[in-house]
């Protein structure tokens, strides 16, 4: 791959399609996390954590001159959506997306290792650093965590130990590793000079991951419940032949559509550097509002079948809800596009040319 590089690799409405999420697929394939009583298989993921890890694929988009094996921003989101569109449980979109993003920005160097970042900043004072975060994606699996920090000295990245770190294992509610973490005065093993606004680039990048998971996931939902419906018989007719299921199936591709085209849109407005507020926030306050509505739908079409952990929708549907709040909720975004417009917040979101 080459070094990280604006988004124009991405055609229009391909946000985890092409050549690159194919290879993801190919090796998350089968779908083997769930074991027959429907419980969430750790070590089957971890096992394909490890094949995407092997295949180079898990850090697409950390810049190949900082240690990663490179990929633009467009290559990292297909590797993120392919990864949620799949249904697995993975560590894709911090250990590349997010970190990338912070990596370049900061120019601290990836050691090869899994890095991943904590979401909220730490202090640093006297060359430690201190950081009490209850919800740390995938900490329990990393071998080094990313820590921004933010005091008088300016925003800084650095990169501390994970067996320096206090971490007690937790759970989303759709059953992703949400670790807390602790480091209470531990010395970062590399730390980066001042960078503007870090904690803020953090955000963004987290909750434009989490924007496209969401996408991947809706997509996928909407393809479910599609054939769901065509095949599934009721009254001696396929549901999707019933006008009131075709109305909801309409609803549903409509949610789908705007989830992704407002993603899309974003990653078309970002590339190298700082990214702006407003694409990120019209991406994750759409797509979170979206999730709401299609797995709602998607659910009342299925009927009960929909709710079992052995089935593929509630693999989809769950951590879409958990996605919703992460890194900001849409109420939290609208109000960012809301301050970033000012005075001219209505031609704002009716000509996102001037974005």
């Amino acid at each position: 791959m080459t070094g990280r590089a604006g988004p124009g690799g991405a055609a229009a409405g391909e946000i985890g399609t092409g050549e690159i999420a194919t290879a993801v697929r190919d090796l998350l394939d089968p779908l083997d996390a769930y074991e027959l009583d429907g419980r969430w298989s750790e070590p089957a993921e971890r096992a394909a954590c490890g094949r995407l890890a092997d295949g180079g694929w898990l850090g697409v988009g950390v810049p190949e001159e900082l240690g990663g094996p490179g990929g633009s921003v467009a290559d990292a989101a297909a590797v993120v959506s392919a990864c949620a569109a799949a249904g697995h449980r993975l560590p894709a979109a911090d250990a590349g997306f997010v970190a990338g993003h912070l990596l370049e920005l900061s120019g601290l160097r990836a050691t090869g290792g899994l890095l991943l970042p904590v979401p909220e900043p730490a202090m640093m004072a006297g060359g430690r650093v201190t950081v009490d975060c209850p919800r740390v994606p995938f900490a329990s699996w990393a071998t080094e965590l990313l820590l921004v920090t933010d005091g008088e000295s300016g925003s800084r990245a650095c990169v501390v130990a994970a067996s320096d770190a206090e971490i007690v294992p937790g759970r989303n509610l759709g059953g992703e590793p949400r670790d807390r973490v602790t480091v209470d005065g531990a010395r970062p093993a590399g730390v980066s000079g001042p960078v503007e606004d870090l904690p803020a680039q953090l955000r963004r990048a987290g909750a434009l991951a989490r924007a496209i998971q969401i996408s991947a996931a809706i997509s996928q939902m909407l393809e479910l419940t599609v054939r769901y419906c065509g095949q599934r018989q009721q009254f001696g007719r396929r549901l999707a032949q019933f006008q009131a299921v075709q109305q909801q199936l309409a609803v549903l591709a409509g949610e789908e559509l705007a989830a992704r085209a407002a993603v899309q849109r974003a990653l078309e407005l970002i590339g190298p550097g700082p990214w702006p507020a407003a694409p990120v926030a019209v991406a994750k306050a759409r797509t979170a509002l979206a999730a709401t509505t299609a797995s709602k739908i998607a659910h009342q079409l299925h009927g009960a079948i929909g709710i079992t952990t052995e089935y593929s929708l509630s693999r989809l549907s769950r951590p879409a809800w958990a996605w919703r709040e992460e890194y900001g909720s849409e109420h939290y975004w609208s109000g960012v596009l809301g301050r970033e417009s000012g005075t001219e917040l209505w031609e704002a979101l009716t000509c996102p040319t001037t974005w």
